[in-house]
C-alpha cells in the first residue's frame, strides 16, 4: 500500500534525503488524518532534506491508494470548499489580502492557478468581475445548470424534454448575466491530473469544483503532463498549497518559473509531514532556487504552518514592503 520514497520529490540526483535523519516531533493530527488512519495503519516518519530544503515522508501511498484516498475516503476539498462558501467575506483574510495587492503591484494581466480553483485568487477576480448581486445570481444559476443536466433516472421522454427546456432557459439567464462581465485579466487553470489531488470526488451539494469553476471564471483549461511543451506566457503563477499535491512538482514548478513573470508558492511548512502529503515545505525552501532568481518571502504563519514566496528573474524591489 506504501512505497519507499528513495527518489527525490525535485528529480535532483544530488539530494541528501537517503542520508538525512529522520525528524522526531510530534504533533496534533488533522480531522481529515482520521479518515485515512481509519483504513491505512501506517506511522509515517519524516526526514528534511539539507540540499532540498523539504519535508519528505519516508514512505508515502503508492499511486493507486492516493487515488483513493483523494477520490474515496476524503475527496472533498476542505479549504478549496471553504473558501468558495466565504466567497463574499474572502477580502477579510489577511494573507489574501497581501498577495491580491502584490499582484496588483505587479500589474498582472495573465494569471495561472494549479490543481485547485479555489485556494487561490480566482475567486477574489470573480468579486472583481461583477456586483455582489450579479455574481450570486451566476453562482445560482451555474449550480442549477449542473444539477438539470443529471437525467440518468429520467426515463420518459417527456420528463427528459423537461429537463432539457429548463437547461435551454436557465443557460440563457446565465449568458445574459455574464453579459455584465468586466474587463478583466486572462485566467488558465493547470491541473496535471495526479492522484494525490482533489479531482472527480471534490463535490459540494452535488457539484463538482472543476465544473463550478469553469462557468464562473471563463479560464483556458491546460492539460498539463511532465513533457508539456507549450508555451503560455504568463505574468503570474500561483500554487496556493498545491505544489506538494502533484506526483511530479518539479515538472510544474519548472514550468511555471520558465514561463511566468512572477510564481507565488503558498504551501505547508509542518516538519513531521502529514499523512495527505508526500512533503512539505520549510522556511530556508528559497536557498532551493537558482542563484539567478529573486526570492521574497510573503508571510510565515508559525501557528499554521504556512509560508508563501515570491520567486521572479525581474527585481521584487516594487513588492519588497509588502514582504517579511
Amino acid at each position: 500500500m506504501t512505497s519507499k520514497i528513495d527518489q527525490c520529490v525535485w528529480n535532483d540526483k544530488n539530494c541528501l534525503l537517503n542520508s538525512s535523519k529522520l525528524i522526531k516531533r510530534k504533533r496534533k493530527k488533522q480531522f481529515y488524518e482520521n479518515y485515512i488512519d481509519l483504513l491505512y495503519k501506517n506511522n509515517f516518519k519524516s526526514k528534511f532534506c539539507k540540499k532540498c530544503k523539504c519535508n519528505v515522508n519516508k514512505n508515502w501511498f503508492n499511486e493507486n491508494e492516493s487515488f483513493k484516498i483523494y477520490n474515496n475516503i476524503y475527496p472533498q476539498h476542505h479549504r478549496g470548499w471553504k473558501n468558495f462558501n466565504r466567497i463574499f467575506s474572502l477580502k477579510k483574510k489577511k494573507y489574501i489580502l497581501k498577495i491580491f495587492e502584490i499582484q496588483k503591484r505587479l500589474s498582472v494581466r495573465s494569471i495561472a492557478e494549479f490543481n485547485c480553483p479555489f485556494s487561490g485568487l480566482f475567486l477574489i477576480y470573480y468579486l472583481e468581475m461583477y456586483s455582489k448581486e450579479t455574481s450570486k445570481r451566476i453562482i445560482d444559476k451555474a449550480k442549477k445548470l449542473l444539477k438539470i443536466n443529471q437525467l440518468a433516472n429520467f426515463k420518459t421522454k417527456k420528463k427528459l424534454d423537461s429537463a432539457f427546456k429548463n437547461f435551454k432557459h436557465t443557460y440563457a439567464e446565465f449568458k445574459n448575466l455574464k453579459k455584465e462581465k468586466k474587463d478583466f485579466k486572462e485566467l488558465y487553470f493547470f491541473n496535471d491530473n495526479s492522484t494525490n489531488i482533489w479531482n472527480y470526488g471534490c463535490i459540494s451539494e452535488g457539484v463538482n469544483c472543476r465544473s463550478l469553476s469553469s462557468l464562473l471564471f471563463d479560464y483556458t483549461y491546460v492539460n498539463f503532463y511532465p513533457n508539456f511543451k507549450k508555451k503560455i506566457n504568463l505574468d503570474l503563477f500561483i500554487f496556493a498549497d498545491t505544489l506538494d499535491h502533484s506526483q511530479n512538482p518539479s515538472a510544474i514548478l519548472n514550468y511555471a518559473l520558465r514561463n511566468s513573470k512572477y510564481v507565488i508558492i503558498i504551501g505547508n511548512t509542518e516538519k513531521n509531514v502529514t499523512n495527505q502529503h508526500k512533503f512539505s515545505l520549510s522556511q530556508s525552501f528559497k536557498a532551493f532556487f537558482d542563484e539567478k532568481f529573486n526570492i521574497k518571502e510573503i508571510f510565515f504563519d508559525k501557528k499554521k504552518k504556512e509560508i508563501a514566496y515570491v520567486v521572479s528573474k525581474y527585481s521584487l524591489n516594487i513588492i519588497k514592503d509588502l514582504c517579511i
